[in-house]
């Protein structure tokens, strides 16, 4: 989808949910969405996820720069997946198991066999409630921004003082779209997330958010692939 198409494909949203609706007006953007595009600084948070089957698991997320350590928990066993994010892809281990999964490209993958059509920085982006460079105010579609995000197309909807992401769009080229709704906002942190990518959904809801340091790569990603 090109990205005047992206743009007519946002403001046809408008136009439906303003027939839905009576007299409808969105807000403009708030005059602060620019901070929205600044690089999130290192965090580390607490969520419960549900995802795959599985209700309020404890996860906990921890991002700097470039990287993402994401670790399921499912009570009383302790850490039951991990997962392992940098510039060189993503990979995961099970508990009980010697060896790695290698994920796809440019996709966020959760317990129970999710995978999220995003690419980890964005993702990480999300959680602290920011947004890629390079956003614009889309035209014909107030309260919308637009830019471009990997190999696809973002848009997001933004309100509030301070500004706040309340719902993102990223679409894949010849790919399924994602739909992200962020509410219960802490500051500019969401607190739920609930992604939506064909089949596939995912809620994590934040119990705790803090400041993070620098992550080590653990020493498991020295591992062997699994078996295919």
């Amino acid at each position: 989808m090109s990205r005047r198409s992206w743009l007519a494909y946002l403001v046809g949203l408008g136009v439906l949910a303003a027939g839905c609706r009576t007299a409808v007006v969105e807000p403009p953007l708030p005059s602060g969405w620019v901070e929205l595009t600044r690089p999130p600084a290192p965090f580390a948070a607490l969520y419960r996820l549900t995802c795959c089957g599985q209700r309020q698991l404890p996860t906990v997320v921890r991002s700097a720069a470039e990287v993402l350590s994401v670790s399921v928990s499912v009570p009383p066993g302790g850490v039951a997946w991990e997962a392992w994010f940098d510039a060189r892809g993503g990979v995961a281990r099970v508990r009980g198991d010697r060896c790695l999964f290698r994920l796809p490209a440019g996709r966020v993958a959760l317990p129970g066999g999710a995978m999220l059509p995003i690419e980890a920085p964005l993702w990480a982006a999300l959680l602290a409630g920011r947004l890629p460079p390079g956003m614009a105010p889309a035209e014909g579609r107030p309260g919308w921004l637009a830019g471009s995000a990997g190999r696809g197309l973002l848009a997001a909807r933004c309100a509030g003082e301070p500004a706040r992401c309340l719902e993102v769009r990223l679409q894949e080229a010849g790919g399924t779209e994602m739909v992200v709704r962020l509410d219960r906002h802490h500051g500019r942190v969401p607190g739920r997330l609930r992604a939506t990518a064909g089949s596939d959904r995912v809620v994590l809801e934040l119990v705790e958010w803090g400041p993070g340091p620098a992550l080590t790569a653990p020493a498991w990603l020295d591992w062997s692939p699994c078996p295919t």
